[in-house]
């Protein structure tokens, strides 16, 4: 008889799942602290065969999506690679980029655009997530929408240039002389995220709108993934310039434990700093399968 087993999950919820296998003793214990194991249990997990919803997760790998009764997806599940996914038009801009910021960019930049004449710019971090995903499907629901992707490297590189403030202002600065045209948001998930706060506080980059999902604000604290970090720190002490004028999505999934009260608080003191912030917590955990959908819901109001 074929083995059966059971969830529970919140009716509202939508996530991303994959299945691995695992030896009669269940999942080994040591994926809990050593990161090597982690990472082989995930590298050997598969999407669910019998569900035709695919997303590719942030590990770059084909995932399932569960999308719960009292759930609504906006975004397409289906064949990403369908063309209606895929932009009118797609150039790579890396080059241009580089040469504003003199060097020190080996990764693709991508300006998306479609049938129309582009009148507002989206820049992404994570780009080639984004990619996989259809992100050029934005430019069909948002006519007059330019989406700008910028591609992650690896894991270090990622790390390294994400968190680092005045790269992110250089490479964003580059990015709006390059392509941006009209009112620019930028939107960034984790350390993609933080960065997105960095520009918003640094205030040298011409972004009007910030959307920062999951963002890892614990980096520069104690503890990798729990507590407050520096930039929450500067926030704290009120080393902050005036934010008037700037829209501040701040995201965050419920699932996050750890994270979705840092978040709230981030979002409180970058609204005495005079910004207007939206504040979201959805029913989710640190997962692409909602950051779609909570990009949409802020380039909603953005885009009208």
């Amino acid at each position: 008889m074929p083995a059966s087993w059971r969830c529970a999950l919140p009716a509202d919820v939508i996530l991303s799942y994959q299945f691995a296998l695992c030896g009669p003793g269940g999942i080994d214990p040591r994926v809990r602290v050593d990161m090597g194991s982690w990472v082989r249990l995930v590298e050997e997990a598969r999407p669910d065969a019998c569900n035709p919803l695919r997303l590719v997760n942030g590990r770059g790998h084909a995932a399932s999506i569960f999308v719960g009764p009292d759930a609504q997806m906006s975004w397409p599940g289906g064949d990403v690679d369908a063309p209606s996914m895929r932009a009118t038009r797609e150039e790579d801009i890396g080059a241009r980029v580089r040469a504003r910021i003199g060097g020190g960019l080996s990764r693709c930049v991508v300006a998306h655009d479609g049938e129309q004449a582009p009148t507002r710019t989206l820049v992404v971090f994570d780009g080639d997530v984004w990619r996989a995903n259809g992100v050029g499907w934005l430019t069909r629901r948002y006519p007059g929408l330019r989406v700008v992707t910028i591609g992650a490297g690896d894991v270090e590189a990622r790390r390294r240039e994400l968190t680092d403030a005045d790269a992110v202002s250089a490479l964003l600065g580059a990015v709006c002389d390059v392509a941006g045209v009209g009112p620019v948001a930028v939107a960034g998930q984790s350390f993609g995220g933080l960065a997105v706060l960095q520009a918003a506080l640094g205030g040298s980059v011409p972004v009007e709108c910030f959307i920062a999902q999951s963002p890892s604000l614990w980096w520069g604290g104690d503890v990798r993934g729990r507590g407050e970090g520096a930039l929450m720190g500067d926030l704290g002490r009120g080393a902050c310039r005036s934010l008037s004028g700037l829209t501040i999505w701040c995201q965050v999934g419920a699932r996050e434990v750890a994270m979705a009260p840092v978040v709230e608080r981030c979002a409180a003191l970058l609204g005495e700093c005079g910004a207007l912030v939206r504040l979201e917590r959805y029913s989710g955990g640190h997962d692409v399968a909602w950051w779609r959908e909570g990009l949409l819901a802020a380039l909603d109001e953005w885009c009208v």
